[in-house]
């Protein structure tokens, strides 16, 4: 291997095999350059590259390594800065890990190193947009009973609020649907799991009692807007316009009207996925 060659480990793009990297690293004494998954990485011919089998025994290991050597804060941004877009997350957490399994629990207050910041940044803007998850989910009941949200986060932040929806909704069952990285969360009440969908899975429209609701809440949020003081711009960093088609108080609810800025009609397709209403015990009829 040549000395300017560049050592690139590719994954499954599972957090299970991402660990299953950091421990092929350390068997193998090898410092791989690039963590990534085949598909979003443009591999050259300088490059050795090395595939990385999952294995449950590998991400033990890890799991019980940064438990260890950094606590359980250390697996805790682990999973966070996981869920993030950014296209070097992997390589960025790699590193972050070999370098808190060098200094412990000192990786948590050493902010200003270079290993370390970049994952302070993204555990950060992944928590921040789990917050706004929490704050922006509208809930409409479906004729079966369950209520249904569809949320657009940039991360992959389903994880992290479930169990927050799971504990204030722990008496009626409900559906999250997460339209950018299509998955599905699933709560019957007693407990909650995930579930990934097709990329044509289709929201479900609302019960007809339940649209009226709507309205009336609509109706509401208009009536007690102030108009002299309205602020187009202050709403918009404080509720970007990619939520906007998801928020009832944003949305036309009748057809027919004309589209004002972001604001698109909600959905009327029935739901037809028998396997959601199936693991909540309920039928698929309307």
């Amino acid at each position: 291997m040549s000395s300017q060659s560049t050592v690139v480990y590719f994954y499954d793009g599972t957090l299970e095999g991402f660990f299953s990297a950091v421990f092929d690293a350390y068997t193998r004494e090898d410092k791989p350059d690039i963590i990534a998954t085949p598909g979003n990485f443009q591999q050259r011919l300088d490059q050795v590259t090395h595939v990385v089998e999952t294995a449950e025994e590998k991400y033990e290991r890890v799991y019980a390594g940064i438990i260890t050597r950094m606590g359980r804060g250390g697996y805790t941004k682990a999973k966070t800065v996981f869920l993030s877009p950014h296209p070097d997350k992997d390589t960025i957490l790699y590193r972050y890990l070999r370098y808190g399994f060098e200094v412990g629990t000192k990786v948590h207050v050493d902010l200003a190193h270079e290993l370390v910041n970049p994952v302070e940044r993204l555990v950060r803007e992944t928590n921040f947009e789990a917050h706004r998850m929490r704050m922006f989910a509208r809930f409409a009941r479906m004729e079966n009973g369950v209520y249904f949200a569809t949320i657009n986060p940039k991360c992959n932040v389903l994880p992290l609020v479930m169990e927050h929806f799971a504990r204030r909704f722990n008496v009626q069952p409900f559906v999250i649907y997460d339209e950018v990285h299509h998955l599905v969360g699933i709560s019957d009440r007693k407990s909650w799991r995930l579930q990934y969908v097709d990329e044509d899975f289709e929201a479900p429209d609302c019960a007809v009692d339940d649209r009226q609701y709507q309205k009336l809440w609509k109706a509401f949020y208009d009536a007690v807007a102030i108009e002299e003081r309205v602020n187009h711009k202050l709403r918009r960093n404080f509720m970007p316009l990619r939520f906007w088609r998801n928020l009832t108080e944003m949305t036309y609810l009748e057809r027919g009207e004309d589209d004002a800025e972001g604001v698109v009609a909600l959905p009327t397709s029935d739901l037809h996925h028998p396997a959601l209403n199936e693991s909540l015990g309920l039928s698929s009829g309307r």
